[in-house]
Formats: structure tokens, sequence, C-alpha cells
């Protein structure tokens, strides 16, 4: 028997309500679980113990806007690698050139394509899995080369000790990059 996998969890920023209504409808319709906040703050200070999977936050809010939020979602460690798109009516270049300096995954311009966004939001929780795993095969890795690299008085040595082969160090963890690469294109 197959274990269903958890719903991801949508967690909705933006302070006009018809907005967020339709983006739940729209997003719960497609299988999604949806939380909301009308404001940045309130989102700041939900989010570290909801750990949304995405985060669908809109620009133009009072008090704390969302560039400000975003912002503040990349400097926490917990939030630092949620992906964030950003929804907005500011379809400029230096607007959507600030949301990504500031850490953006995706940017849509309103009026949103409520068709689309499930699929939007899809690839980006599928990008969002493989950079993890990612993380965590180069966070394995890495050790191993450093490890091959130092000799037995702690000294750097670019000599691979007699029992593995010349260059078996550094041509492994390629071999795991390149599983990766393939997993990705086959997205």
């Amino acid at each position: 028997m197959r274990i269903p996998e958890k719903a991801p969890l949508i967690y909705i920023v933006d302070d006009e309500p018809e907005s967020r209504l339709l983006a739940r409808s729209v997003l719960e319709s497609q299988g999604f679980e949806v939380a909301e906040a009308a404001d940045g703050s309130t989102a700041l200070a939900e989010i570290g113990h909801l750990r949304p999977d995405l985060v669908l936050l809109d620009v133009m809010m009072p008090t704390i806007d969302g560039f400000a939020v975003c912002a503040q979602l990349r400097e926490r460690p917990e939030t630092s690698n949620v992906p964030v798109l950003m929804l907005t009516g500011l379809g400029d270049v230096a607007s959507i050139n600030q949301a990504f300096d500031l850490g953006a995954t995706d940017f849509a311009v309103k009026p949103i394509q409520w068709a689309l966004l499930g699929h939007r939001i899809r690839y980006l929780l599928r990008s969002a899995r493989t950079l993890a795993e990612l993380r965590v095969s180069e966070d394995r890795l890495v050790p191993d080369i450093v490890r091959g690299c130092l000799g037995a008085d702690g000294a750097v040595t670019l000599r691979a000790p007699r029992s593995v082969r010349p260059w078996q160090h550094v041509l492994e963890p390629i071999r795991g990059y390149l599983m990766v690469a393939e997993r990705l294109a086959r997205l």
C-alpha cells in the first residue's frame, strides 16, 4: 500500500481579500494546502511555524511591502531556501529586477493567469526539491574530497592515497552531479 504524499503548503500573502480568496480557490482545487496572511507583518510572524513549501507574495502591501518581506525571508535560515513567487501589478523592469535581487524565485505580473498558476508552482517546487537534493549531495561529497586531498600531517596534497585510483576523489563528485543533471533533464 502506497502512503500518499502530503499536499504542498502554499502561503498566500496579499492585502486584498478577493485576491487571497481567488488564489486559495484555484490552488485548493489543484490539490495544494493553503494558508494565508493579509499583510507582511503577519506573514513574517507566522511563517516560521507554518513551514510553507512556497510563498505566493504580493508586492504592494501596507506597512511592510512584499520586497521587504522577501528580503527578510532570505535572511532567515529556516526560510532562505523556500521558493517565493512574487505577484504584482508593477510590470516595470525596475520592480522585477528588485524582486530578483532580493531573492524572489519567480515573478508574475497581474492579472494572473490562474489556469497556469498551479503548473508554475509545481515547477518551482520541483526545482526547489532538486536543489535541496543537490545541496545534500554536495554536503556529503565536499568533505570526502577535502579528506582525499589531506596528507597524514594535515597538509593539502594533490596526490591520492595508493588505495585510490588517481583522480578518483575528483571524478566521483562529478558523477554525482551528472546524475543530478540527468534527473533535471527528465523533469
